[in-house]
């Protein structure tokens, strides 16, 4: 689980107790790639820890860290801030978001 937050989705609270995302997908200024040429940027780092996408390929492997580029891609056409997703109620007995 730990792991896995470093990648996307990883929160600690700041000082007021407000949780932020610290994770490297989270962080708004990783670019692990370049965004004229789509080639690589294995020295890109980010997240709170500034791990590169190198580490993430020597840590969890190549197939890990293509994932980690597309969602970067992905997260960066579709939401570029990075920092706007809020987490939504859950109605347990319907099954459903609120």
């Amino acid at each position: 689980e730990r792991d896995a937050g470093l990648l996307q989705g990883g929160c600690l609270p700041d000082g007021d107790g407000v949780l932020q995302d610290v994770s490297l997908l989270g962080d708004p200024q990783f670019r692990p790639y370049d965004e004229r040429t789509g080639e690589w940027r294995w020295q890109a780092r980010g997240g709170v820890m500034q791990m590169s996408l190198e580490e993430v390929r020597g840590r969890f492997g190549e197939d890990v860290a293509r994932d980690v580029v597309r969602c970067a891609r992905e997260l960066d056409r579709y939401d570029a801030s990075r920092r706007v997703g809020v987490e939504l109620p859950w109605h347990a007995h319907e099954d459903r978001e609120l």
